[in-house]
C-alpha cells in the first residue's frame, strides 16, 4: 500500500487472496473481475491490478485489495490482442499480450483507473507463452513481433531454434520469412 503496509497477494485466475501478518483473506467482493489471467496479477501504488484475457486492466481501490468499483478498469487497445501478463519497470506498469506491449502510468486519476496509457512506448511485439522475467531494469520473455512488413524472420539461425524449443513444448509457433528456404519448409512439417 502507499501508506507502508505490507502484504503478500496471491491469485491463480479466478480466486485473490491477501496475506497480511500471517492470515490469508480472499477477495470476495462481488465486483473482482474472475476470471483473470493468472500472470496480470501486479500491485503498485497502493492498487491491485489484475487483466482479463481480453486485455482490459482493473484495479482495486486504492490501498484496499478487498475493494473493487464497477469502472476501475483500463482497456488495452493498441491492438486487438489477448492472452495478458502484467508487470512493473520502473514507474510503468508494463501489459504484454500475444502481439502486442503496452506501458500504462499512474496519471492520478480520481475516478475510474488511475492508469493512463503511453502512447509512444506501444511496441508490436508479443509474447510467445506466458513465460517471463523481470529484473534489474530489463523484462525477458520469448517473443514475437507483429508482422509489419519488416522485422525478424522465423528462418534465421536463433529464432527457427526457439520456434523447435517452443514447438516441443508444445506451444503454437507461427511466422514469416522473407524468403522459403530448408529450415522454414523443415518448421512448416513440425
Amino acid at each position: 500500500y502507499d501508506d507502508g503496509t505490507q502484504s503478500v497477494m496471491v491469485g491463480d485466475g479466478t480466486e485473490l487472496w491477501e496475506i497480511t501478518g500471517g492470515s490469508a483473506t480472499e477477495v470476495t467482493d462481488a465486483q473482482f473481475p474472475t476470471p483473470f489471467a493468472p500472470q496480470s496479477l501486479e500491485c503498485m501504488d497502493g492498487y491491485v491490478f489484475v487483466a482479463t484475457a481480453l486485455g482490459d486492466i482493473y484495479n482495486s481501490d486504492l490501498n484496499d485489495p478487498q475493494s473493487w468499483t464497477p469502472g476501475n478498469f483500463i482497456a488495452t487497445e493498441m491492438a486487438n490482442d489477448q492472452g495478458w501478463i502484467l508487470t512493473k519497470l520502473s514507474n510503468y506498469l508494463v501489459a504484454i499480450g500475444t502481439t502486442s506491449t503496452e506501458f500504462f502510468y499512474n496519471a492520478g486519476i480520481a475516478t475510474g483507473s488511475p492508469l493512463q496509457r503511453n502512447t509512444s512506448l506501444y511496441k508490436p511485439l508479443g509474447t510467445i507463452n506466458s513465460s517471463f522475467a523481470n529484473g534489474g531494469g530489463f523484462i525477458y520473455f520469448a517473443g514475437i513481433e507483429t508482422p509489419s512488413g519488416s522485422g525478424i524472420g522465423i528462418g534465421g539461425i536463433g529464432i527457427s531454434a526457439l520456434a523447435r524449443m517452443m514447438l516441443s513444448e508444445g506451444a503454437l509457433v507461427t511466422g514469416s520469412d522473407s524468403a522459403l528456404t530448408l529450415v522454414t519448409d523443415e518448421l512448416e512439417k513440425l
